[in-house]
């Protein structure tokens, strides 16, 4: 039963249909520690990408699929990441939330 509330844990995240295995399937294989990974972790990477790039629900999860490191990453790493890039490229606020939504 907890992986199956796992799985579904995974879907919703990462905004896939009820009968896409081969979604999950394949999230699965690339970073299979994902399906050990706290649930609270990883809603807290969803939270903090919201918050710093004001994405939608869509766009956050199409990011989570693309870079599933997104959800196991911890806040810290992301940030400090974001602030990295964003200083790098003398970038504002604003133009750093636009970069990132452009290249999900």
């Amino acid at each position: 039963e907890n992986i199956k509330q796992r799985l579904s844990l995974l879907r919703e995240l990462l905004d896939l249909q009820e009968g896409d295995v081969e979604g999950v399937r394949k999230c699965i294989i690339i970073r299979p520690n994902i399906l050990f990974w706290p649930e609270e972790s990883m809603k807290e990477s969803q939270q903090w990408i919201q918050q710093r790039f004001g994405l939608s629900d869509a766009k956050i999860a199409q990011m989570c699929r693309n870079r599933l490191e997104l959800l196991t990453a911890k806040i810290s790493t992301l940030d400090d990441k974001a602030d990295s890039i964003q200083a790098v490229l003398s970038l504002s606020d604003d133009e750093l939330s636009d970069l990132v939504s452009k290249y999900p």
